[in-house]
């Protein structure tokens, strides 16, 4: 579901939370608002600014890119290069979704 409004919104709550030292409570904001607009390029922007793990930095600022080739994230991935990129654990559920469930 893409949900323009929700998405920013929630992106903002983010921002909120991690300037308050809520990591954990930003990164479900941010991985609210990225399942209400996988292509909503400042979500995963902030993403890769709170996370510590350079492999989820690399992983969201390369979704980000994607989304706008132009944008910021091209230039940070210059700085990891040699990195292996890895999805945060909150976003599996939109990258890799379950499977549905079928009646025997």
């Amino acid at each position: 579901m893409v949900d323009k409004v929700l998405a920013p919104q929630r992106t903002r709550q983010a921002i909120a939370a991690a300037e308050s030292g809520e990591i954990n409570d930003a990164r479900e904001l941010l991985s609210e608002a990225l399942t209400l607009d996988p292509a909503y390029e400042p979500a995963w922007l902030w993403f890769a600014a709170i996370t510590e793990d350079p492999a989820e930095k690399k992983y969201c600022l390369d979704r980000a890119k994607n989304i706008n080739p132009m944008g910021k994230a091209s230039r940070a991935l210059e700085q990891l290069k040699g990195v292996k990129k890895k999805s945060p654990v909150e976003l599996r559920k939109i990258i890799d979704p379950d499977p549905p469930e079928f009646e025997e």
